[in-house]
């Protein structure tokens, strides 16, 4: 927790808020999510407020945000499938054999991208020469150079090209 906690803040756990008393418990709030080493699940971290009116106010997540914490996200390429989660939390794509998910294009750089699962979301992240075009739910296209996106619920992602000319086949993601 001291790695994450900035100067004058106090954090905690979830563990140990469960033994503070109701009226202790009136002074924490939800301060963020994270992984810590030697765990698998992600804890629950608390803010102690101490400084009464010198504290920021702190704006609840929008709704769409929480469409972002999914657990399990599928990825697939013709017929091949990869699943990136908290076990597996990387998978590369490019047309390099070593990579994760080839993709045979031209366009396509040896290792393109990659995408990580990173505090309960999956960030696609682009390292190619041609960029990579993602296409989110109901959403306009992205073009993403040396840039990441969150992905949430389902869509498709081209290496290189832009959707209108693809011409092999765009991959296909599903968060779960």
């Amino acid at each position: 927790m001291t790695e994450i906690a900035k100067a004058g803040q106090i954090i905690t756990t979830r563990d140990a808020m469960d033994t503070l008393s109701e009226e202790q418990k009136t002074q924490l709030r939800t301060y963020d999510q994270a992984t810590i080493k030697g765990r698998l699940d992600t804890v629950t971290i608390y803010e102690v407020l101490w400084e009464g009116e010198n504290v920021t106010q702190m704006l609840s997540r929008v709704d769409y945000v929480k469409s972002l914490d999914a657990k399990l996200l599928n990825i697939s390429y013709h017929d091949e499938v990869r699943q990136i989660s908290a076990e597996l939390p990387v998978v590369t794509l490019g047309r390099d054999p070593h990579c994760d998910l080839v993709v045979t294009s031209e366009a396509t750089s040896r290792v393109h991208a990659r995408i990580e699962y990173r505090r309960g979301k999956f960030v696609l992240i682009d390292q190619s020469t041609n960029g990579t075009y993602a296409k989110v739910e109901d959403n306009d296209s992205v073009y993403l150079r040396r840039e990441e996106l969150h992905l949430w619920g389902c869509g498709y992602l081209s290496l290189g090209e832009n959707f209108e000319s693809i011409k092999g086949s765009a991959l296909r993601f599903i968060c779960k």
